[in-house]
């Protein structure tokens, strides 16, 4: 029996899918499941189509989806089943596929609305649901999840992670195919049951949204604090009191950040000319922290230095999703030369960094440093 046999065997056993097929390569797992279907209609529904490279995967609205050659997984779970609520749907399945590559990590995983699985701010798997226009009951789930991929495409290194990294070691694929067909196997059943309580509490424990102010896009944009969510609808709570929004219409879901941007001024003592024993007196200096609006960096810095007269100093630690994320510093004193550290990140998530500039007040030159991070500190034992 050879390995592919050996699956298909196992995926008939433990789950729902009667037939596996396992090209080298194909365009997209989606549109293979597609043309299988209508070439073959007596071919059997429940089917997984797995490919060890795609040359045009593909994500939510059309957006690309990189694999490595032979490393990951990209794979399309075809099934029928009546949904009763079927916005229920693509909401369960990422809650599948976390629970399914969470062991294989060893790490806790995270969700990002509205398909993703994350480790801290790393992708590390996306979840793609289409339904059949000819059979609306026919459905095909596509998933892509990194396997054993180490590297990745320059656009993606500093966003991207894989079980071989979480787990410090490569996994066999097979498995963790097995595993997440196994986990949309459960979900698929418990949705059709209408019996979601259990996949729901998942939702909302790894979303890691409730009771944080959140701003989302539905019908209009919308702000406030997040009180409620389930797999049908969310509760906000904004400036126009509490609102019901379906989660079928929430293009976009994300919390608020409130960083806390640390300005540490360091003065350094001016001698005074008529007596160079005596310390200078203390001139004020006024400080400031704030927080940058997410994705503007630069720009809002500059805009703000301009409407204020200041001098202004960018250190970028982040470009993502075309927002420049980083530490500033703007400053009525002239501001010298400065230089923005990246740290060594010691975990997987978003790169930080240490802006250190020089203020030149009255004749003396003041050093600055700024450090941000809006995650809670982690004391690492010893």
């Amino acid at each position: 029996m050879t390995n592919d046999e050996s699956l298909e065997f196992e995926l008939k056993r433990r789950t729902r899918f009667a037939m596996l097929r396992h090209p080298a390569s194909c365009e997209s797992t989606q549109d293979l499941a597609a043309a299988q279907d209508a070439d073959d209609p007596n071919a059997p529904v429940e089917a997984v189509f797995w490919a060890d490279h795609q040359t045009r995967g593909r994500g939510r609205q059309q957006r690309a989806w990189s694999d490595g050659a032979g490393l990951d997984l990209a794979a399309t779970f075809r099934f029928r089943a009546a949904i009763p609520r079927p916005v229920a749907l693509p909401a369960a399945l990422p809650v599948a596929i976390l629970q399914a590559a969470e062991p294989f990590a060893g790490v806790p995983l995270r969700l990002k609305w509205p398909n993703d699985v994350y480790s801290g701010e790393r992708k590390l798997a996306g979840v793609l649901v289409d339904r059949d226009s000819r059979q609306p009951d026919v459905w095909r789930v596509g998933v892509g999840l990194n396997v054993n991929s180490t590297r990745f495409a320059a656009e993606l290194e500093r966003h991207a992670t894989s079980l071989a990294i979480l787990a410090g070691r490569a996994l066999d694929r097979r498995r963790v195919l097995l595993a997440v067909a196994e986990r949309i196997d459960r979900v698929v059943a418990a949705v059709a049951s209408d019996d979601c309580e259990e996949h729901e509490q998942w939702f909302r424990e790894r979303l890691g949204l409730l009771g944080r102010e959140v701003e989302l896009t539905a019908d209009r944009p919308l702000r406030g604090t997040l009180t409620a969510i389930d797999f049908d609808r969310l509760m906000l709570d904004g400036d126009d009191g509490e609102v019901a929004v379906p989660l079928a219409i929430v293009q976009s879901l994300r919390a608020i950040a409130r960083s806390l941007l640390l300005l540490l001024p360091f003065l350094l003592a001016a001698a005074c000319a008529s007596d160079p024993g005596r310390p200078a007196p203390a001139a004020p200096l006024c400080v400031m922290t704030w927080n940058i609006h997410h994705g503007r960096g630069l720009a809002l810095e500059l805009e703000l230095a301009q409407r204020l007269g200041m001098q202004v100093a960018f250190g970028e630690n982040l470009d993502y999703q075309g927002g420049d994320y980083g530490n500033a510093v703007l400053s009525r004193p002239p501001i010298g030369a400065a230089h923005n550290h990246h740290y060594t990140m010691l975990r997987a998530g978003e790169q930080r960094g240490l802006l250190r500039g020089g203020l030149k007040v009255t004749g003396a030159r003041v050093p600055a440093t700024t450090a941000s991070d809006h995650r809670p500190l982690v004391v690492e034992p010893r």
